[in-house]
């Protein structure tokens, strides 16, 4: 990941659609949004627990920590 040009924040999705318009010198529709995961009595579990939250945020740390010191925003 360390050579992307590019790594954006959903919580930025706009802003990093923009950089990567220009990037690529096209336009970009930053309204469309095809890849939408769709709610789920199995996601609102996940996020309503915090043990597990915990979990996967130590399984992911390294990735979190990279994604936070590189990622657009």
């Amino acid at each position: 990941m360390e050579r992307f040009d590019l790594i954006g924040r959903h919580e930025d999705r706009q802003a990093a659609l923009l950089k990567l318009a220009q990037l690529i010198g096209r336009p970009l529709d930053v309204s469309v949004r095809d890849n939408v995961t769709p709610p789920s009595d199995a996601r609102a579990e996940v996020e309503n627990d915090p043990v597990l939250r915990g979990r996967l945020a130590d399984i992911l740390a390294d990735d979190m920590r990279f994604y936070e010191r590189h990622a657009l925003g």
